[in-house]
């Protein structure tokens, strides 16, 4: 891996490959009863990177992602790899306020592991704001999954839809 920082710019970027054994799966002994075993051997490998820029003390840019891939030894997908990702956004903190947006592409995954099911790719959007009500109270505003995305947080074949949109808001206030 390698990084480099300036004043203004984090860049940052790591491969790895890793050899297993006695990879351990879940296997489904009968329906919703579950076990785990080592069942194969294999190679993991992969590689992740982030960027981030500070145009001036408060803002900042950032794109980050990875890109997995994990095979046994007769090519075929392990399971519990995650999906690729890539994710870009901004956030500003000012004295009385904090903001960011946040775009997330999550690629599909059409070569499942044991045990997992074949989920298309999607695209997440989310927001959040904070802000000083007094100087012992404080809200917040956030939002994810604007765009009201139908997706699948992991390709586990039991594993529901995730959430649709949501707002969340909070105040919490501080004593001295």
């Amino acid at each position: 891996g390698a990084r480099w920082i300036t004043s203004k710019l984090l860049l940052s970027g790591f491969v790895f490959r890793n050899r297993i054994r006695n990879y351990i799966e879940r296997i489904e002994i009968e329906p919703d009863l579950f076990s785990f075993v080592n069942l194969t051997d294999g190679v993991i490998r992969g590689v992740e990177w982030e960027g981030v820029y500070h145009p001036r003390n408060s803002y900042q840019f950032f794109l980050r992602g990875h890109h997995v891939q994990g095979t046994d030894h007769g090519g075929r997908a392990l399971s519990d790899i995650p999906v690729d990702r890539i994710e870009w956004g901004f956030r500003n903190e000012a004295e009385r306020i904090q903001y960011g947006f946040e775009w997330e592409y999550r690629h599909g995954k059409n070569r499942p592991g044991s045990g997992e099911k074949p989920i298309p790719s999607t695209h997440l959007v989310s927001a959040f704001m904070r802000f000083l009500i007094t100087p012992a109270l404080r809200g917040s505003i956030s939002a994810t999954n604007l765009l009201n995305r139908k997706y699948y947080s992991s390709a586990d074949e039991k594993t529901p839809l995730a959430p649709g949109a949501g707002l969340a808001l909070g105040v919490s206030w501080m004593a001295d």
